[in-house]
């Protein structure tokens, strides 16, 4: 999820997990309160709700379809937000 969501739920006090596949872009947002997780398995494992931000529905599919994912789903709620479509808005 952007920075700017995670600002924005830490502002309002939900414990909030990040995981980014570059897990350098996630520093700014730990320093400002946001725990890490080790990768998407345990960010899926921690949530109840998960924000997905990527560039397209097809990076998201590929994230979120493998089957170490997917039996972490049940029970979840999924948002999905694509950078791509957005910008041509």
């Amino acid at each position: 999820m952007s920075s700017s969501v995670v600002r924005s739920f830490l502002s309002n006090a939900y414990a909030t997990s990040v995981w980014n596949r570059t897990h350098e872009k996630c520093a700014p947002v730990i320093a400002a309160g946001a725990t890490s997780s080790n990768d998407l398995e345990d960010a899926v494992r921690q949530a109840d709700v998960i924000v997905v931000n990527v560039l397209d529905f097809s990076t998201s599919d590929a994230l979120f379809r493998r089957s170490s994912v997917v039996s972490r789903l049940p029970g979840k709620i999924v948002v999905q937000r694509n950078i791509k479509e957005h910008t041509n808005v």
